[in-house]
C-alpha cells in the first residue's frame, strides 16, 4: 500500500509540474499579445488622429470641441507610449 501511494504522489508531482510548465508557458505567450496589441493601439491611435485632422481641416466648426478633445488625447497616448529615442515600446 505504502508503494502505491508513493506512485501516486509522484504522478501528482508531476502532472502539478506540467500543469506550471504550461501556465508560464501561456504567461510568456500573453506577455508577447499585449506587447503586439499595444503596438498595434499605438499605430491605430496615430491613424485615427491623422484621419480627425483631416476631418477638422474639411469641416472646421462640426462638433469642434469634441474633435480638439479627442486629438489632444490621442497626442498624449502616443507621447507618454514613445520611449526617449521616439520609438515605441
Amino acid at each position: 500500500m505504502d508503494i502505491e501511494n508513493n506512485e501516486e504522489r509522484k504522478q501528482k508531482r508531476r502532472r502539478r509540474r506540467k500543469r506550471r510548465r504550461r501556465r508560464r508557458g501561456m504567461e510568456k505567450k500573453k506577455e508577447e499579445e499585449i506587447k503586439d496589441l499595444y503596438d498595434f493601439y499605438v499605430e491605430c491611435t496615430s491613424s485615427a488622429l491623422q484621419g480627425l485632422l483631416i476631418f477638422r481641416e474639411q469641416y472646421p466648426m462640426h462638433r469642434r470641441q469634441e474633435i480638439d478633445h479627442s486629438i489632444s488625447k490621442a497626442i498624449h497616448f502616443i507621447q507618454n507610449s514613445q520611449n526617449s529615442d521616439g520609438s515605441c515600446l
